[in-house]
């Protein structure tokens, strides 16, 4: 049996209510932690600790727990939604697929008052990979709208950051090195 992890069990919860999760109230009788084990992708949850989290995800909000006529819905709240965005931001990754000979740069001048934005765009653009070519302008080859785009909306920043579409850089031979291209 693996270890079990409170930020595990918490994650595929509320990634099952994101899905608007319905239980036939047949299957909730013996209770809904035995109804939610088999649904969860790592199966070495105890029901006591199923219970607790569902208890303290609903307490906070996160999710809501209705019965309707023959069946227990499971649905993820506002502040539940945010929470599965920050699960997905941390999947984001690159598609590293042939290179179209367009450079991607990313510029953003994000406000004090939005530091954590700031911060965490910096530091996500550099774990995915992306060249740093001054404190706020990064750059790529590869196609990234789709991650620049999600992390505007999640942050809401998107008057803050740009995406430009360039044929050449000035050190376009280091750059070309840098990214094995």
């Amino acid at each position: 049996m693996g270890s079990y992890s409170s930020k595990d069990l918490t994650k595929d919860l509320l990634l099952l209510a994101a899905v608007g999760l319905v239980i036939p109230l047949v299957l909730v009788a013996p209770g809904l932690p035995l109804a939610l084990k088999p649904l969860l992708r790592k199966k070495h949850y105890y029901p006591s600790e199923i219970k607790k989290t569902v208890n303290r995800l609903a307490t906070q909000r996160l999710i809501s727990i209705k019965e309707q006529g023959k069946e227990v819905k499971i649905e993820l709240l506002e502040k539940g939604k945010r929470k599965v965005l920050a699960y997905e931001i941390e999947n984001l990754k690159l598609n590293r697929s042939k290179w179209d000979g367009l450079w991607r740069i990313v510029i953003f001048d994000i406000p004090e008052k939005k530091k954590i934005a700031r911060e965490f765009l910096r530091v996500k653009l550099r774990e995915l990979g992306f060249y740093t070519l001054q404190k706020s302008v990064l750059v790529t080859p590869w196609e990234c709208k789709e991650i620049v785009d999600f992390v505007k909306h999640y942050y809401l920043v998107g008057d803050c950051v740009n995406l430009i579409l360039a044929k050449s850089l000035d050190n376009e031979e280091y750059l070309k090195k840098y990214f094995d291209l």
